[in-house]
């Protein structure tokens, strides 16, 4: 419950205990992050140890003391049914896990089943040198706050079927005025459930609100609204920049808006890698693409502000979070590709980041913008996405939405329309 303009909104966020584990399901904006650093901040003024972990570098640096989970677990980057985390009963990191008295892991929504039983199957092992008998009940009976969002994005399965996609899902538990923004909270929370009413014998085609499409089909049109043409000096300031984003469904949607070069190997996309061709100018927006300095705030999915242009080095300053205004040294390091990904194993050796004027759906996640335009040339694709892409901006009026008319008419009705994609058999009834 908040106060929003003088006026309660219920946002419906809500504890599920069992045993020694807790879930906090709470939609966009609840205040999660919140009630986490305040339940890691009671523990520590105790003097007893509460450990913070998220799945994503930009979500662990939130948490205060975080790290990513697979940094402080040890997890496998490949887990399977009997892997476990590269932690010795009797090391310093598994006495440290053992004397905790609290572990806070957010995003717990996007945790695959084979990482969560990673994990089970190491913290037992821990904890049953202290006690033979923790070694047979969850997690050694550690007790473990998980939080998250079912309605944005799920475990990433390359690859993978929407039963894939369920199935490695494991905790499944599911604006100018106070009445507007309550009923753009309502309408966020039907598209993240699956709840808002599709179009008759579709599966998940919905009507868009009409007041976020964008009329016409021009790209430039939406980097106007968005960037407002950087008419202003204003609109050049870091913060403001970074208040604002273009949001694609694709890493090769983000790269129409971002411009990048034809050439068939170059024009090769990779989410986990940058582009061949980096087009950069003093004062641009850029995206980490990796964990290079999670202590000092540089992630995956770190927006910085490039400032300047060194022998080696770009130097670049954090412009979210808590780390906000460090400057960084960015090395060019070589990063490779998998036939997995694109089809053909190839090395790239490149600075580690891609402009972030645009960025996917998926990076967007864990973000509140100012200002959002939601490039759509073809439908969203995957559970949560534009749940996700909607509720990065707090009131209806900030987020408009390109897409093309070939794909969003329905012949004889009024309306612009579009894909939702909703598992709903995550939730539980």
């Amino acid at each position: 419950m908040e106060l929003v303009n003088g006026e309660k909104v219920q946002h419906n966020a809500r504890f599920h205990f069992k045993d020694n584990l807790c879930f906090l399901d709470g939609p966009v904006g609840t205040g999660k992050t919140f009630v986490f650093n305040a339940l890691l901040q009671g523990v520590r003024r105790t003097n007893c140890i509460a450990l913070s972990v998220a799945v994503s570098g930009t979500a662990s640096v939130l948490l205060k003391g975080g790290r990513t989970a697979h940094s402080r677990f040890g997890i496998p980057l490949l887990c399977v049914q009997a892997s476990m985390c590269f932690l010795k009963p009797r090391s310093n990191n598994a006495a440290l896990i053992a004397s905790s008295s609290l572990i806070v892991w957010d995003e717990a929504s996007m945790i695959s089943r084979d990482v969560l039983e990673t994990v089970d199957r190491s913290f037992r092992d821990i904890m049953r040198h202290q006690d033979e008998r923790l070694g047979r009940v969850p997690f050694g009976r550690k007790l473990i706050v998980f939080g998250g969002d079912f309605r944005q994005v799920l475990p990433v399965v390359p690859k993978g079927t929407k039963d894939d996609i369920i199935q490695a899902s494991q905790l499944v538990d599911s604006v100018e005025s106070a009445q507007e923004l309550e009923e753009f909270s309502s309408f966020l929370l039907r598209i993240g459930k699956g709840q808002h009413p599709v179009y008759p014998n579709t599966l998940n085609t919905i009507c868009l609100p009409s007041e976020m499409v964008l009329p016409g089909n021009s790209i430039s049109n939406l980097c106007r609204h968005v960037y407002n043409d950087f008419e202003n000096e204003a609109d050049f300031d870091s913060s403001i920049l970074m208040s604002k984003a273009i949001l694609a469904p694709t890493n090769a949607f983000v790269s129409d808006v971002n411009d990048h070069p034809p050439e068939f190997m170059n024009l090769l996309e990779c989410g986990s890698l940058p582009p061949h061709q980096l087009k950069l100018k003093i004062g641009s927006p850029i995206m980490m693409l990796r964990n290079l300095a999670p202590a000092q705030g540089v992630c995956n999915g770190t927006r910085l502000i490039r400032k300047a242009f060194l022998l080696h080095t770009i130097q670049a300053e954090v412009a979210t979070g808590p780390y906000e205004g460090n400057i960084f040294l960015i090395p060019k390091i070589s990063l490779c590709s998998t036939v997995e990904q694109v089809g053909v194993e190839f090395k790239r050796c490149q600075f580690p980041i891609r402009p972030a004027f645009a960025m996917t759906i998926n990076k967007s996640q864990d973000q509140t913008l100012d200002s959002v335009g939601l490039y759509l040339p073809t439908p969203v694709f995957s559970h949560g996405q534009l749940y996700v892409a909607l509720s990065r901006v707090k009131r209806p009026s900030d987020i408009k939405i390109l897409i093309p008319a070939e794909i969003s008419t329905i012949e004889g009705e009024p309306g612009t329309y579009t894909s939702n994609v909703v598992y709903k058999e995550i939730f539980r009834s």
